[in-house]
C-alpha cells in the first residue's frame, strides 16, 4: 500500500512538474517584428496594449485602430494578442510588430493554467520594455494585468466594450475604467462601481476606428454582380438589408432572432427584401437552420466574416442591427461614413450614433412590429433614407473621428502617465 501511495506521490510530481515546465514554455511572449521600426517619443508613456480576442469584431477594430494611431503618433506602444487569431493575421497585412501568448490553450480542467501562464506572459513583457501603463481590452484578463501592480511599478486600465459590470469584484486596484457608450457611465453610476472597487475614474471615450478605408472606396463593379458574387444568386429587385454583427454568444446577444423574422413578416406581407449577415460565430449554425425552417433561403444569406465592409455598406440600402444590449456600435459609425441610413434599438448604445429622425432611426427594443415598421419607412422613402446617411456622415465625422478620439485617449494616458 505504502509503494502505491509513493507511485502515486511521484507521477503526480512527475506531472506536475512537466505541466509546469509546458507552462513555463507556452508562456513565453513570441515577438513578431513587423516591416519597419517605430521612431519613439521617449517624453510619452510605454503602453502594453492587451487583446486576447481570437474572433474580430469592434473591440479588436478598436485595438487595432488605437494601435496604429499609436504607433504613428511617436508612443513606444506594443500589443499583445492570442496566436492564430484574427488580429494576429491582419498585423501581419498591415506589417506592424506584435507579441503572441499561447495562454489560450489552457482551457477546460486546465484553465487555472491560463492565468498562471498570462501573468508569467505580462511579468516578462514588463521586465523586457518597463512599460508604464497597460491597457487591457477584455475583463477576463485584467486581473493579471493588476497582478503585475506588487512587482512593477505600472498603471493599469480597462475598456469595457460589454455593456455589463458583472464578474468585478477582481478589478480592485484598477487606475482608471473607460466605458465606450454613454449609457454605460450611467449603468456604472447606478451599480456604484467607482466606489465598491475603488476605482479612481470612469470615463467615456468612444471606440476608435479606422476610417481610410471608408473615406476613400471606390467601387469595382455593379450592385448586381458584387451580391451575385458574395451570395451566389442573381438579385430580383428587392431591397438590400446588411447586418454586420458576430455570433458569438447566445442567441440573444445580437438578437439574429428577431431580424430573421422581421424578413419572415416582410415576406409574408409581399414586400420582400434580402437580408445579407456578415459575421461570424458559434450561434451562426442555429441561424441558418431557423432561416431554412422559415423557407427563407432565397432571402436570408450568411457570408460569415466579411473584410470588405464598406463594399458591403455601399452596395446595401441600409444597415440595421438588432441588438438588446449594445455599447455603442461601431457598425452604425461605419454605416454612417458610407452614407448609409441604419435602423438600431431603442435603449442602447445605438442612441449616442442614431439621433432619431436625424441620423438614423430607433425602434423599440426587440419589437418585431415596430422594426418592420422603421424598415418599411426607409423602403418607401428612399429619399428620406439618403438624408439620414447625409446626416449621419457629418454626425460621425464631428464625434467620432479617429482624431477626436484619439485625443482623447491621449489625455487618458497623459493622467495615467503622472501618477507617481
Amino acid at each position: 500500500m505504502l509503494k502505491k501511495i509513493l507511485a502515486t506521490l511521484i507521477f503526480i510530481a512527475a506531472a506536475a512538474a512537466s505541466g509546469y515546465a509546458i507552462l513555463l514554455k507556452r508562456s513565453h511572449p513570441i515577438f513578431y517584428k513587423g516591416a519597419s521600426v517605430p521612431t519613439t517619443d521617449p517624453t510619452k508613456p510605454k503602453i502594453l496594449l492587451v487583446c486576447l480576442s481570437i474572433g474580430m469584431g469592434g473591440g479588436e477594430n478598436h485595438i487595432l485602430a488605437l494601435y496604429k494611431k499609436l504607433y504613428a503618433n511617436g508612443y513606444d506602444a506594443s500589443l499583445l494578442i492570442n496566436e492564430n487569431s484574427a488580429l494576429e493575421a491582419q498585423l501581419k497585412d498591415l506589417g506592424l510588430p506584435f507579441y503572441t501568448t499561447c495562454a489560450n490553450h489552457f482551457s477546460g480542467i486546465a484553465r487555472p493554467l491560463y492565468h498562471l501562464a498570462l501573468q508569467a506572459t505580462l511579468s516578462a513583457l514588463c521586465k523586457t520594455k518597463q512599460f508604464d501603463i497597460i491597457h487591457t481590452n477584455n475583463r477576463p484578463e485584467t486581473p493579471d494585468a493588476l497582478s503585475l501592480k506588487k512587482s512593477h511599478p505600472v498603471r493599469v486600465v480597462l475598456t469595457q466594450h460589454v455593456p455589463t459590470f458583472k464578474h468585478f469584484s477582481d478589478l480592485r486596484g484598477l487606475d482608471e475604467l473607460v466605458v465606450v457608450g454613454p449609457r454605460m457611465v450611467e449603468m456604472a453610476q447606478n451599480a456604484n462601481i467607482q466606489n465598491h472597487f475603488s476605482i479612481p475614474m470612469i470615463s467615456w471615450i468612444p471606440p476608435l476606428l479606422s476610417i481610410e478605408k471608408f473615406l476613400t472606396f471606390t467601387p469595382q463593379e455593379s450592385r448586381e454582380a458584387f451580391f451575385h458574387e458574395i451570395i451566389k444568386q442573381d438579385l430580383k429587385p428587392y431591397p438590400v438589408i446588411c447586418m454586420i454583427a458576430n455570433f458569438y454568444g447566445d442567441l440573444d446577444h445580437k438578437n439574429h432572432v428577431l431580424m430573421i423574422r422581421a424578413v419572415k413578416q416582410l415576406v409574408d406581407k409581399q414586400k420582400p427584401v434580402y437580408v445579407v449577415f456578415a459575421g461570424d460565430g458559434s450561434s451562426r449554425p442555429a441561424m441558418e437552420k431557423m432561416a431554412t425552417e422559415l423557407g427563407l433561403e432565397e432571402y436570408i444569406h450568411f457570408l460569415g466574416f466579411y473584410k470588405n465592409t464598406p463594399a458591403l455598406l455601399h452596395h446595401s440600402d441600409m444597415m440595421v442591427l438588432t441588438s438588446k444590449n449594445e455599447a455603442l456600435g461601431i457598425v452604425y459609425l461605419e454605416a454612417g461614413l458610407m452614407k448609409k441610413s441604419a435602423i438600431g434599438a431603442s435603449g442602447t448604445g445605438a442612441e449616442a450614433v442614431l439621433i432619431n429622425e436625424k441620423t438614423g432611426l430607433l425602434f423599440k427594443n426587440n419589437d418585431l412590429d415596430d422594426l418592420v415598421a422603421q424598415i418599411e419607412r426607409l423602403i418607401d422613402s428612399p429619399d428620406f433614407a439618403r438624408r439620414l446617411g447625409q446626416n449621419a456622415y457629418q454626425h460621425v465625422m464631428q464625434n467620432f473621428s479617429p482624431d477626436v478620439v484619439f485625443k482623447q485617449y491621449q489625455k487618458l494616458y497623459e493622467r495615467l502617465g503622472s501618477i507617481n
